[in-house]
């Protein structure tokens, strides 16, 4: 038989069980990016108009994307920098190229 004691240590565990998990699961990486991105979606489209920006790594990934983006939303002036001299070149050139009249 189970005294009324060790009923009560038992909820006390699962009570305990329950606000880890409703912890862990507000800390969680993915429900605070969820939040995060209602919140940015505020924003206007075109953030980047009249800004100067300046994208570190942008021969490729990411910051590629970010310069074609920032292009693509009217910034004022980009500024690119990569360790790949080369690679660095073909998206300097792609920029131009795609969004001709709107970069320098």
């Amino acid at each position: 038989m189970v005294t009324k004691k060790q009923k009560q240590i038992m909820i006390s565990i699962l009570i305990l069980m329950a606000l880890i998990a409703g912890l862990t699961f507000i800390m969680d990486a993915d429900f605070v990016t969820y939040f995060y991105h209602l919140y940015r979606t505020k924003y206007k489209p075109n953030c980047f108009k009249n800004k100067t920006i300046w994208i570190v790594g942008a021969s490729s990934g990411l910051g590629e994307y970010l310069v074609y983006r920032s292009c693509a939303n009217d910034a004022k002036c980009i500024i690119i920098s990569s360790r790949r001299k080369e690679q660095l070149q073909r998206v300097a050139d792609k920029a131009n190229k795609d969004f001709r009249g709107r970069t320098k």
